[in-house]
């Protein structure tokens, strides 16, 4: 039986983690032994620990893998190689840019015969000051000769990677997200004919997400009689719950911090918003389409690969307040559009973003690189 290790730096709440985790599990129903290697969490990050040992994954705890960046890095390479070397895989997939540097590195110098990347989303534009970003991307384009392929999460991705001259456009395919479909359904979803309309905002609280727009809207539709509720942790936490603007919306805004039982979170909303600056893949739209719910998001990375504008929600630009202020409101006003979107939101996601449909591609992928 071939073994593939995923590698992730710590098993914190995000989406490439839940990926990670996912792509773990579900390679299992086609043949593979597989083994998730992590760091731990930051003190200050919530962790997804418990969903992989729902899923009975086989964890191995590499403490010097931290998303710290330091001469300690080299430390992590050797403790990755040193389990690389136990372990013996037929492929190494790391995740992430922290883990992408030491896994690649780790895994090249073991010579692991495969050796596969994903990026989730990326950091090389907008996220840091010009000459940070050159830099990242000068390494990146140097790891991008350590391994053999370099899986993209979307179309939008993939494209921004070949611009940014990571790597050519035949070492960059698109393997789109997947989730465990049977968590995400829309039994017990509630009305919204017995409460007031909720809103929701899950993700983490970090300034890409942008959380502040959210609490604009918010404020913008206090006249919907609507609660909106905020479904996160991370470091602009307090700073957004000490907000004016959080302060004068009083018990019209619930903080919930970080939850595990997103199905329920979504089965007691009403419509799911997105207001992120970047994207890779929107994992709270997929998840609350897979729920049955509609979703509003800004146009930014890969949106537009889950949502369908005016069909499953609807898409708006980032700097559009008005406008999705508007969409919101359009969705609160008409309980039959909100079934309508939820519906078929529920349909495109079941099909395109599976569990089965993930561990298929990269069953593929591997293989093909195997030669098997």
């Amino acid at each position: 039986m071939p073994r593939a290790v995923q590698l992730i730096s710590r098993l914190s709440v995000g989406g490439s983690v839940l990926q990670a985790i996912n792509t773990t599990a579900f390679l299992r129903q086609h043949g593979w032994e597989t083994v998730l290697l992590h760091g731990e969490p930051g003190s200050d990050e919530g962790s997804m620990q418990s969903l992989a040992d729902e899923f009975g994954i086989e964890r191995i705890v590499v403490p010097s893998l931290t998303r710290d960046l330091g001469p300690h890095d080299l430390r992590s390479v050797l403790d990755c190689r040193r389990e690389l070397r136990r372990l013996r895989p037929a492929v190494v997939h790391t995740h992430g840019a922290k883990a992408g540097a030491v896994g690649r590195v780790a895994a090249r110098l073991q010579r692991t015969p495969a050796v596969v990347h994903t990026f989730h989303g990326h950091v090389l534009r907008g996220y840091f000051g010009p000459g940070k970003e050159r830099a990242f991307r000068l390494i990146e384009r140097g790891l991008a000769h350590a391994c053999d392929r370099i899986v993209a999460v979307s179309d939008e991705v993939r494209s921004d990677l070949i611009d940014l001259r990571v790597a050519g456009p035949a070492k960059i395919e698109v393997i789109p997200v997947g989730f465990d479909m049977g968590r995400l359904d829309p039994r017990a979803i509630s009305a919204g004919a017995d409460r007031p309309p909720v809103v929701t905002f899950v993700g983490r609280i970090v300034p890409i997400k942008r959380a502040d727009r959210f609490l604009a809207l918010a404020e913008a539709l206090r006249d919907t009689g609507a609660t909106f509720m905020v479904v996160g942790d991370g470091a602009s936490l307090p700073a957004l719950r000490d907000s004016p603007v959080a302060q004068r919306l009083g018990d019209r805004l619930v903080f919930t911090g970080y939850r595990e039982d997103v199905a329920a979170v979504y089965r007691s909303s009403d419509v799911v918003v997105l207001t992120s600056d970047n994207e890779g893949t929107p994992v709270s739209l997929i998840e609350a389409a897979a729920c049955g719910l509609p979703v509003v998001g800004t146009d930014v990375g890969g949106v537009r690969s889950v949502v369908v504008d005016g069909e499953t929600g609807y898409v708006v630009g980032p700097d559009d307040a008005p406008g999705l202020a508007a969409a919101v409101r359009r969705l609160l006003d008409d309980q039959t559009l909100r079934q309508r979107f939820g519906a078929a939101g529920r349909q495109r996601v079941v099909e395109r973003f599976s569990g089965d449909r993930l561990a298929a591609d990269h069953d593929a992928l591997y293989r093909r690189l195997l030669g098997t």
